[in-house]
């Protein structure tokens, strides 16, 4: 009788998960935590996309982490989840890694941010602190400043992730400037996101979300212009229970390539949430 072969999800989840893959792991944050990453490229997954793509949702989807939501709060510099799987210890850590461009007193009190969490539950908290200490505008009596920082917030989980990965979640691309975004925000985000997208060692997951016209969307056009043989990028389209019946648009894209694969609704009990669980690694798994 003939065993089952084991699916794509499980044998990348297994690679993962080696003793070899785990030392790799490690070994690459601890260079990127000392800032090796300023100047070298080091191998890294980012999640990217238009605001309100959908982005929070992939990311709980693929680490299995439920993310605390709160009115207001949304991604403002990028957010570094460290996961590692230990079946004893348990612990939340969150610290800063300060961009280079940080004059050094500041870097040297962004270095000195640490915090033990005792739960996720504290992370939107975490996340308030962190914005006052980047003086984010609207944070800790700041009114001026920017809307965004390049500073990277560090999550480190340790206990039972039952997987061992390092992933970097975006500030969301902007369309149109508003009283809250302005032109230069725009460009900020954009160039954040492009400094990521366009190293070689960069595996980005493209979220695009059903609704809008996914070629003309931000994060595809970068994808695009730096990896034009989609041999790095993944795209997952969101919130397919958006689009008007009938519509052809999400099964022309995803036929055309096997780099698609369908993404969390809009509603996280609907349908397609569930469906994305266990092929969340396929894609990736057909890359290689």
């Amino acid at each position: 009788m003939r065993s089952e072969e084991p699916s794509a999800s499980s044998s990348v989840v297994r690679g993962l998960n080696s003793s070899r893959s785990t030392e790799r792991i490690n070994q690459i944050d601890q260079v990127r935590a000392y800032g090796i990453g300023d100047v070298v490229s080091l191998p890294q997954l980012v999640v990217c996309g238009d605001q309100s793509a959908g982005k929070s949702s992939v990311l709980e989807s693929v680490t299995n982490i439920p993310f605390p939501r709160k009115s207001g709060l949304c991604t403002r510099f990028p957010t570094e989840i460290i996961l590692r799987h230990n079946s004893t210890a348990t612990r939340i850590m969150a610290t800063i890694h300060p961009h280079a461009s940080r004059p050094e007193e500041k870097r040297d009190a962004l270095l000195q941010y640490r915090r033990v969490l005792a739960d996720i539950s504290e992370l939107p908290d975490v996340i308030e602190q962190v914005s006052a200490l980047m003086e984010i505008r609207g944070y800790a009596d700041h009114s001026l400043g920017n809307a965004f920082a390049s500073d990277v917030l560090r999550i480190e989980f340790v206990g039972q992730t039952n997987l061992n990965l390092t992933i970097v979640d975006l500030p969301g691309l902007i369309s149109v400037a508003n009283e809250e975004q302005t032109e230069e925000d725009i460009q900020l985000v954009k160039d954040m996101v492009k400094g990521y997208v366009q190293s070689s060692r960069t595996i980005v997951l493209a979220v695009v979300q059903a609704s809008n016209d996914i070629a003309n969307q931000v994060i595809i056009q970068l994808a695009r212009q730096y990896d034009p043989e989609g041999q790095r990028t993944v795209g997952i389209i969101t919130k397919a229970d958006l689009v008007n019946e009938g519509s052809e648009a999400i099964g022309q894209v995803a036929s055309s390539s096997p780099l698609w694969c369908a993404g969390p609704s809009e509603h996280e009990s609907g349908p397609e949430t569930s469906s994305f669980r266990p092929q969340k690694y396929y894609a990736l798994a057909e890359s290689s």
